[in-house]
């Protein structure tokens, strides 16, 4: 069960890491941007799950050994948190993006889908 609650957490923030740190800025840098949208509109999701699936993993193998303290906390609320990021979060700001990729540049429906673009995407 450690080895599992270990190997869950190192996946989790290994893949996330290398969202963060090396695919997303390489694709920013070299991609045009509505094709780097894309392709973060449909890697997100992904990213999303394996997040969750390991969270719950890690969640389940550390109650096998621990009791519910501040450990099983911190791993329940990164459940939490990536459960919302996949079933809420990033849905919401990839319908945002699309919506403004709809209107023209400087009328107010493209504002008001670029502010609440730029609110759920920070």
């Amino acid at each position: 069960a450690t080895f599992v609650s270990l190997s869950s957490t190192g996946i989790m923030l290994g893949t996330q890491c290398w969202v963060a740190c090396a695919a997303g800025p390489t694709m920013f840098l070299n991609m045009e941007r509505h094709a780097f949208g894309d392709i973060q509109a449909r890697l997100f999701p992904k990213m999303g799950m394996v997040s969750m699936a390991m969270s719950g993993l890690a969640v389940a193998s550390y109650l096998k050994n621990n009791n519910m303290d501040l450990g099983f906390g911190m791993l329940a609320s990164s459940l939490v948190i990536s459960a919302l990021n996949s079933f809420v979060w990033f849905p919401v700001c990839t319908d945002y993006m699309y919506e403004m990729r709809k209107h023209q540049v400087g009328t107010d429906e493209r504002k008001k889908a670029g502010m609440m673009f730029g609110i759920t995407h920070a």
